[in-house]
């Protein structure tokens, strides 16, 4: 299911699911703020059971997932990099993390 058309440009936040329910979704950030995360409208029309059980498996295993920092929608390609070679905004932040705890 499509999630999110125009993000590209978008810069990206990780969340961790916290609430999934149909018409719902709530997430909190690396700085411990609580965000409603936008459900597609298709979603919640076609009560698509395999994506909100997705969710809620993602929820239960506390991936962090990305969303965009504006609108905060779902997208659909995770965590990939546009570039070979380009470190992933999960990486990104894994060696910001490494930084920060030396």
């Amino acid at each position: 299911m499509l999630l999110e058309d125009n993000y590209s440009e978008q810069p990206l936040i990780p969340v961790q699911l916290i609430t999934v329910t149909p018409h719902k979704l709530l997430a909190i950030t690396e700085n411990h703020q609580v965000v409603f995360v936008n459900v597609p409208k298709e979603a919640t029309k076609k009560r698509d059971k395999t994506y909100w059980e997705s969710l809620k498996d993602i929820a239960r295993s506390e991936i962090w997932i990305p969303i965009t920092e504006v609108g905060h929608y779902l997208i659909d390609t995770d965590w990939l990099a546009e570039d070979e070679g380009q470190l992933t905004y999960i990486e990104a932040i894994d060696e910001r993390h490494d930084k920060q705890t030396k």
